[in-house]
């Protein structure tokens, strides 16, 4: 690469996230006076995410990113705005919440009713409150009764941190849902 990158002087440039975690972005030819977008061939592969972040990437995508949403992260990048895909943006966003409903309250297991741990199960799962109705076979109001009354069990604001616990928590899955047909990840 040696100043390749320098001599053709790219506003922005799309880079490997596991090259960038791992190379010095000098050895790459990339200045301060790019923007850097990382993209990811493992989505799940958080540390170099995080790694091309504290580097000053500003732009986040899968391997598999259709092409639209590549040219809309360039021109977020180039406005001086930050693109994230919206799996990356889940992850980091259960991550944030898990350490931020730390501290005292229930026990996920013995502090919520049979059907609240179903509907936490579906909404660690990404489910709207109309697929969880669905699912369960319940109207949405019953569900939204639920997710309030378990919200407030959990004494969090928002189903990213409701899931959040149920991922710390290591909850396993509900037999039953899988005996109903639910959807799984």
């Amino acid at each position: 690469m040696q100043g390749g990158l320098a001599h053709v002087a790219p506003q922005a440039v799309l880079v490997d996230a596991l090259l960038l975690q791992r190379t010095p972005q000098e050895q790459l030819g990339i200045t301060a006076a790019m923007d850097v977008l990382a993209f990811a061939l493992c989505e799940e592969d958080e540390s170099a995410v995080l790694s091309c972040a504290k580097q000053g990437a500003r732009g986040f995508l899968s391997h598999d990113a259709p092409i639209d949403e590549l040219l809309a992260a360039v021109e977020t990048v180039l406005q001086g705005g930050i693109h994230c895909s919206p799996h990356l943006t889940r992850l980091f966003m259960l991550r944030a919440a898990g350490s931020s409903v730390a501290g005292p309250g229930p026990t996920l297991p013995t502090a919520l009713t049979a059907r609240e741990q179903e509907v936490l199960t579906l909404i660690a799962r990404g489910l709207s409150n109309k697929e969880i109705a669905r699912d369960l076979g319940i109207e949405s109001a019953t569900v939204k009764n639920h997710v309030h009354h378990l919200l407030e069990k959990l004494n969090v604001r928002r189903r990213s941190q409701a899931a959040a616990l149920h991922a710390t928590h290591h909850l396993a899955p509900d037999p039953r849902l899988s005996a109903k047909g639910i959807r799984s990840n």
